[in-house]
């Protein structure tokens, strides 16, 4: 599911499913991965539920792997954006007693608006970031700074710091380091930065 695609095959002209009418619909669309060439079409407007873009035609679905396909299982309708906090999610995920204590996680059906839970994991936000443009706001939380990856380099000209979804690769070569128990990683594409990853156990 994408809650973006691009007008032009170019990719240089977003349409968020946000700003989307019914005449909309029928319309061809470019999917955000550039070496994706699904064709994409406007879902959901019927204000049923959160309109969304995917390449329901079987004769030009996504391309093996692509974060906008059928791996992707970000439905906004099946959270409740309004108590997301990417800064408390991670936090929560952190904490070794998390697991043992769900008092930590915002319980809103109480106030009686919704029954929904916020994103808790690392996938669920994931997927969320990868279905949105970089510059697209959740709850008000700008995308492109809870996830590093290729659409959201310019946002780090200087580094990265605090909590974020790093999409990153192993580095080539020695990239696991048996004696420290260091992984060695790089991100995004272009391999602007160098992380090590550090394993105690």
């Amino acid at each position: 599911m994408a809650m973006y695609v691009y007008k032009d095959s170019l990719r240089t002209i977003e349409f968020h499913a946000e700003d989307a009418l019914k005449q909309d619909v029928g319309i061809r669309y470019y999917c955000p991965n550039p070496k994706c060439d699904a064709h994409m079409y406007l879902c959901g407007v019927d204000g049923l539920s959160t309109a969304y873009f995917s390449a329901n035609r079987h004769s030009f679905p996504h391309i093996e792997n692509c974060d906008f396909g059928s791996s992707n299982s970000f439905k906004p309708n099946n959270f409740d954006e309004s108590s997301f906090d990417f800064k408390f999610a991670i936090e929560n995920m952190l904490s070794p007693r998390a697991s043992t204590k769900e008092k930590k996680i915002p319980n809103t059906h109480k106030i009686g608006k919704s029954k929904l839970k916020p994103l808790r994991t690392i996938r669920q936000i994931y997927d969320m970031c990868i279905s949105h443009s970089c510059t697209q706001k959740y709850n008000n939380q700008i995308i492109g700074q809870m996830l590093l990856d290729d659409r959201s380099e310019y946002m780090y000209p200087k580094g990265v710091f605090g909590y974020r979804i790093i999409k990153a690769k192993t580095k080539r070569g020695s990239f696991y380091n048996t004696e420290e128990q260091e992984f060695y990683l790089v991100a995004p594409s272009s391999k602007k930065y160098e992380f090590v990853l550090q394993v105690q156990d």
